[in-house]
């Protein structure tokens, strides 16, 4: 089975790719277990690119809040990529566009 995420450092963070594009409550435990380790280092930022991503279920939306919980607990910034129309629509529909941080690009996120 290939990996759900590809992990790419920065020079201020690293960069997490997701692979798959459902993501849901069957990815959840792979994922948060990746997550995990990443965030174990306190990168100063994480961005977590979604341009693969046609489909998030509510499990999946739930991990994603509390990585950003757990970024924000030390200081860190969590920056989500590359959202499609649907997932925007996901977003503003659960007001989760009010809480995450999102940019277009990896080039804009690592301006934020």
């Amino acid at each position: 089975m290939e990996p759900i995420v590809e992990i790419q450092n920065l020079p201020n963070g690293v960069l997490v790719i997701l692979q798959t594009a459902h993501l849901h409550m069957y990815h959840i435990p792979e994922f948060r277990e990746i997550m995990g380790k990443e965030i174990h280092n306190r990168p100063e930022k994480v961005i977590l690119d979604l341009a693969n991503v046609n489909y998030l279920d509510s499990s999946a939306l739930g991990a994603i809040f509390a990585i950003h919980k757990e970024i924000q607990s030390y200081g860190g910034k969590f920056v989500l990529i590359n959202l499609n129309q649907t997932i925007r629509m996901v977003f503003r529909l659960t007001r989760a566009d009010a809480l995450l941080l999102t940019a277009e690009s990896l080039d804009d996120a690592q301006k934020l």
